[in-house]
């Protein structure tokens, strides 16, 4: 008995002065089965990782009922302190000196703690006031609209429906044809040129209040 090292530790042939054609035959065919696939196992591989490399957005698209919970301390990863205070706390950052309100560009605007995908740069128009303003958001699931009697005033504020982070308020002066304002804050905003560009919510570099 002689040992045939057909490449997977398992095939042994029998030899005993003439070759056993009948074994050896079998073998051949079962490594090359084998073989083969082997072959379709990487090609199916390969023909993944492109269509992964083809997406154009890696995440995604968030909608509204995929809620998103984190603690405060959580948020502090995420969020820049200014971020923190006007999307956890409720604050408002000063008008005129934002990032957004004088935005002019095409793309989208979603929320910088979750990034559900809020208005469009069509909607967006200069109300005066120095902040950001959306005649209406890309579809009313996309925004919550709650009571705020804070600060002995009667508002609606706006909400993250996805996260609960606060975004600004509402308010009934705003463009034809909806009427409405939607006074979002530039810190609770992330901008794209596309609905098509990959989202993050990291921090901001900088703070552009200061």
């Amino acid at each position: 008995m002689r040992r045939m090292d057909a490449g997977c530790g398992w095939a042994k042939v029998a030899v005993d002065g003439k070759r056993n054609n009948g074994i050896c035959l079998l073998v051949f065919l079962l490594l090359k089965l084998r073989s083969k696939a082997s072959a379709d196992s990487t090609s199916n591989s390969s023909y993944t990782v492109n269509i992964m490399a083809n997406t154009t957005n890696p995440n995604p698209e968030p909608l509204p009922a995929d809620k998103v919970e984190r603690t405060d301390a959580d948020w502090c990863t995420v969020l820049s302190p200014q971020q923190f205070e006007v999307l956890r706390k409720k604050g408002t950052e000063p008008p005129f000196r934002n990032e957004y309100w004088n935005n002019h560009k095409a793309g989208v605007y979603r929320c910088a703690a979750c990034g559900l995908l809020l208005f469009k740069s069509d909607s967006k128009f200069d109300s005066g006031t120095g902040w950001p303003s959306f005649s209406s958001p890309v579809a009313e699931s996309n925004v919550k609209l709650v009571a705020d009697n804070s600060h002995g005033m009667r508002r609606i504020e706006v909400e993250c429906p996805r996260c609960e982070s606060h975004l600004g308020h509402m308010f009934d002066d705003g463009p034809a044809p909806s009427g409405k304002r939607f006074c979002m804050n530039s810190a609770s905003l992330k901008f794209y040129p596309s609905i098509d560009t990959p989202y993050t919510t990291s921090k901001p570099a900088t703070d552009p209040s200061k």
